[in-house]
């Protein structure tokens, strides 16, 4: 389903986290869960990425699957779905909760493939306001023919302008780029003279 085993920023997705996210993100289509259970997904990265404990508790050598997975269900029970329940209890029994985080990556390039939405990364001197941003979505949107979702980051060493990576598509509109290619010229100019 995956047309590269690339995430969004171009960096190589484990294979683990791929079969494993694909097989929720089917299920998750099968039972019209792909919304919950994407959301279930952030909550539990978020958790475990920032919960030193909750990690520990996991890979603890001496607690049996079974004491962990019964913590770990009183601790998200009724709040997540039944399948997101299982899968946790698979990453805990195949000892896979570190590529949680892989997972959820890739569930969220499936969501996105699913809807048609693109997600790129805007790179800028400064924060666009909110009539900018609105305005290079537009742009990108007529140019990609797809619903556009950004993330802004600020880049100080650019000199001005924006710089935007969607996929493998770069869109380099900074000045540094354009001095470059002025250079560029330039240089060809002066050596095709000679």
């Amino acid at each position: 389903m995956l047309f590269a085993l690339c995430d969004k920023r171009g960096i190589m997705i484990n294979t683990i986290s791929r079969r494993y996210g694909e097989a929720l993100f089917n299920l998750a289509v099968q039972g019209n869960l792909v919304d919950r259970i994407q959301a279930e997904l952030i909550e539990l990265v978020n958790a475990y990425q920032t919960t030193s404990e909750l990690r520990q508790l996991l890979k603890h050598p001496r607690l049996s699957m079974d004491a962990k997975s019964r913590i770990l269900t009183q601790i998200v029970s009724g709040e997540f779905s039944p399948l997101t329940l299982k899968f946790l209890e698979l990453l805990l029994r195949k000892n896979r909760t570190d590529y949680l985080a892989g997972v959820l990556e890739v569930y969220n390039l499936l969501t996105d493939e699913q809807r048609g939405t693109l997600r790129g990364i805007v790179r800028s001197p400064f924060m666009l306001n909110k009539a900018e941003q609105d305005k290079l979505v537009d742009r990108l949107q007529s140019r990609f023919g797809k619903k556009i979702i950004l993330t802004i980051k600020v880049d100080r060493s650019l000199l001005g302008g924006v710089s935007v990576q969607i996929g493998d598509n770069v869109i380099d509109g900074s000045v540094r780029r354009k001095l470059k290619c002025l250079r560029e010229q330039l240089l060809e100019e002066v050596t095709s003279s000679k």
